[in-house]
Parts: structure tokens; C-alpha cells; sequence
């Protein structure tokens, strides 16, 4: 496994290349919500539900790498040392808790060092369950292993391309489809690397249990953070394209005339269902002279509200502090963008 040094050495290595990188991405997030074009919108619902299925894989991918949830380390469980005697050690194991299947087979497996020390690399279903498996053949642990490894990777990936389907997440998840595959396909490779090129002599010279690398139930751990935190950059990068907060696109043609499109409806129905209204309305006596004197009340109650001191006094100074001739400056300049549009918009049409 990697050791702090090399984590440490890493850090100071790559930390002055990733941190302004970093600072820019988060620059950008900040600077692209005042874009004068760019709107923040609220996270489409479709795509909520995109999110809460990455945080359950990633919920389910930590709490795997709990203790009560992962295979039982003999060793760990019974505090005994890597030499220790097998008939001792599981009758330790045996006044903890009585002998499984999976238990027994490793009983009759622990007849040497180099099979002890399979158990540390592989774990313990792979030590017990391989059929074919020899010590003189080692690889044959190795390839014994790689479909439940897979397996796990497969499923993952699986997670991946639900959450960056189209149907799902729409365009928000899909352009991260491609990301989101090899980001589980290397990491699927990665593991099956680290697991070849590990040194199976490494606990040769272990004489305490806290000097035993148990690296089977550490890359459980590792590959539970790798899932977890590869969901999490996936579920923030769709989160923000989806608010609109990160690489914004602009709707398309189709989309904008979609939306005019129902916009126009939804204002047409509601002037027809206004027009019905005031038919009705007018068509009736009692109703029709109820809305006359409404109008004709509201009528005279604005009128004492324009009359009042303090209302005058407040427009008085409004109209005080306004700056008439900016504004009809700018009231000139936009109505003349709008005329030149409207000639380059009719020279088209006259050439024709």
C-alpha cells in the first residue's frame, strides 16, 4: 500500500500545479453567476434525482468499508501474530464465535507461511473458495480474483451510466458520460494493477500484528473512498451545469422556440378565459353595476392619493434626484439600436 511519506511526497510534488488550478475552477464558478446572460436556475427535477441516486452509491460504497460490513480478519479478530500455530488460532477464532464453512476451509488451507500470506493479499473467500488454486502456480489466485473484482467495478460503472443517461439527467448528466466511464473503467484497472504488482513476500518478516500489512481489507477501504469520492466529483459537476453555475450552454433553436411556444399558449388561454369573464360579467346587470362602481371608487380613492401632501412631496423629490437627460440619452440610444435592427432586418427582404 502507499505509505504517508509517498502521500506527503505526492503533495509537495503536485500541490503547487493543482492548487492554482483549483483556485481558477473555483474562480470560475464564482465569476459565471454574474455573467449578464447567464441566469442561475433551480436544479431541474430530473436531475434531483440523478443526485440522490449517486449519494446513496456513494453511501453504500462507505459503509462497505466498515468492519461490520467487510470480511473477518482472523488475525485481527483472534489478536493473534502471523506465525501462530492454526490449531490455536481458530480455537481462538472458535471461542469467539463458532466455525463457518468459509472458516473450516481456511482451517484445512493454513497448512504453510505462503498460504497465510495469500490470506493478507486476496482475503479470505478467494483462499477458501478457489478450487484450481495451487501454491505452485500463484497466479492462479490472481486470476481467480479478477471476476469478483470486476464484478464490483462493473456494477459501479453501472451506477455511472444510469445517473449519465439522457433519459435520466438529460443533457446536464450526459455530457459526462464519457468522463464518468473511464473514470470506472481506470479505476477497475488500477486495482487489478495495484493487486498483481503487489510483493506477496512483504509480511515475510512481520513478528507483531500491527506490522502485518492487511492489504486485502485496505483496498476495500481505499476502493469504497475511490467510489464514494468519484461519485461525489460526478454529482458536483452535474450539479453545477445544471444550476447554471458551471460550462453554460445556451438553449438551442428548438428549444427556445418550445419554450416561446408554450409560453404563448399558456398567455392565450388565460386572455380567452379573461375575455369569457368579462362577457359574463357584462352580460350581467347586478355584476356589471358592481364593477362600474369599482372603477369609479378606485377612480376617486387614487385621485386623493395624488392629491396628498406627502405623496406630492415624495414625487416632487424623486423627480429631484432623477437624472432626466441620461435618461432620455440612453431612452434615444436604445430606440435607435431598435430601428437599426429593424432596416438590417428589412434589407434582406427588399434585395430579394
Amino acid at each position: 500500500m502507499i505509505s504517508w511519506g509517498t502521500v506527503q511526497t505526492l503533495l509537495i510534488t503536485l500541490g503547487p500545479l493543482l492548487l492554482p488550478k483549483l483556485i481558477a475552477f473555483v474562480q470560475s464558478i464564482r465569476s459565471a453567476s454574474k455573467l449578464p446572460n447567464n441566469v442561475i436556475q433551480r436544479c431541474p427535477p430530473r436531475v434531483a434525482y440523478t443526485l440522490n441516486l449517486l449519494l446513496m452509491s456513494a453511501v453504500v460504497a462507505l459503509l462497505f468499508t466498515l468492519p461490520a460490513l467487510s470480511p473477518e480478519n482472523i488475525f485481527k479478530a483472534t489478536g493473534s501474530r502471523l506465525r501462530t500455530p492454526t490449531d490455536e488460532l481458530f480455537n481462538r477464532l472458535k471461542a469467539l464465535h463458532p466455525l463457518t464453512p468459509t472458516d473450516e476451509a481456511l482451517k484445512r488451507k493454513f497448512v504453510s507461511l505462503e498460504s497465510r500470506l495469500l490470506y493478507f493479499q486476496y482475503g479470505p473467500d478467494v483462499l477458501a473458495s478457489c478450487q484450481f488454486c495451487t501454491s505452485d502456480d500463484l497466479n492462479s489466485y490472481y486470476y481467480y480474483a479478477i471476476p469478483s473484482v470486476l464484478f464490483i467495478h462493473l456494477a459501479h460503472i453501472a451506477v455511472l451510466g444510469v445517473v449519465t443517461s439522457s433519459l435520466l439527467s438529460g443533457r446536464y448528466g450526459a455530457r459526462w458520460r464519457t468522463h464518468a466511464t473511464i473514470t470506472g473503467a481506470s479505476l477497475a484497472a488500477i486495482e487489478l494493477w495495484v493487486l498483481s504488482i503487489y510483493p506477496l513476500t512483504q509480511n515475510t518478516k512481520a513478528t507483531k500484528l500491527s506490522e502485518i500489512n492487511h492489504f486485502y481489507w485496505r483496498m476495500r477501504l481505499v476502493r469504497g473512498i475511490a467510489f464514494a469520492l468519484a461519485d461525489s466529483l460526478l454529482g458536483l459537476a452535474i450539479w453545477l451545469c445544471a444550476t447554471n453555475r458551471w460550462l453554460v450552454t445556451p438553449p438551442t433553436v428548438s428549444e427556445r422556440l418550445d419554450a416561446s411556444t408554450r409560453a404563448m399558449e399558456i398567455i392565450s388561454t388565460k386572455l380567452v378565459a379573461l375575455g369569457a369573464m368579462r362577457n359574463a360579467i357584462f352580460r350581467n346587470g347586478p355584476l356589471r353595476e358592481r364593477t362600474e362602481h369599482y372603477w369609479r371608487e378606485e377612480s376617486d380613492v387614487m385621485h386623493e392619493v395624488l392629491e396628498d401632501r406627502d405623496v406630492l412631496d415624495g414625487t416632487k423629490n424623486a423627480l429631484t434626484r432623477m437624472d432626466l437627460d441620461k435618461i432620455t440619452t440612453a431612452a434615444d440610444q436604445w430606440s435607435g439600436d431598435i430601428m437599426i435592427k429593424l432596416q438590417a432586418s428589412e434589407e434582406p427582404t427588399n434585395t430579394e
